[in-house]
């Protein structure tokens, strides 16, 4: 017998069915549906934390991580996503695309494009150079955690 993926949802009469075949099929769509409306912290014996509930809040976008890195960095949101290349510009950006590789599921391509439509290499190769700079240096690691936890809580 063929499921209604492979056959279209209309394909699957479940009349035609065993009786116990069809009380398991219910019960697991009214397991699906619970699940659906009721979050699986009500199933377990947890309490419900503030992560949990905040955890559907609206994803961080890129402008929100541009706009925070300009501020922080004292330069406009327009010179991150420019083609200068300025020693003041150049750090700030870098700090900008990794945060969007790290802080947002976007791919390297979109990343160079937000960014004025740079080459997704360059965001690799800015993603590794923060990821060094993180390494080597405690103070810049917690830079860039301050930053990511200003986007994270909204702060």
């Amino acid at each position: 017998m063929l499921c209604s993926v492979c056959m279209g949802d209309d394909a699957m009469n479940t009349q035609a069915l065993p009786a116990g075949i069809r009380a398991i099929i219910r019960k697991r769509e009214e397991q699906a549906m619970l699940a659906k409306c009721f979050p699986w912290p009500c199933f377990a014996s947890e309490n419900i934390t503030a992560t949990m509930v905040h955890e559907d809040d609206a994803p961080i976008t890129i402008r929100q991580i541009v706009r925070l890195v300009a501020l922080r960095f004292e330069v406009s949101e327009l010179d991150i996503c420019s083609s200068r290349r300025t020693d003041r510009l150049v750090k700030p950006r870098h700090i900008a695309m990794y945060l969007a590789k790290t802080c947002t599921n976007k791919s390297y391509p979109l990343i160079g494009r937000e960014f004025g439509g740079r080459d997704h290499t360059t965001v690799m190769h800015a993603v590794w150079r923060i990821e060094k700079l993180i390494a080597e240096s405690s103070s810049f690691a917690s830079e860039i955690a301050l930053l990511r936890a200003r986007l994270e809580g909204g702060n």
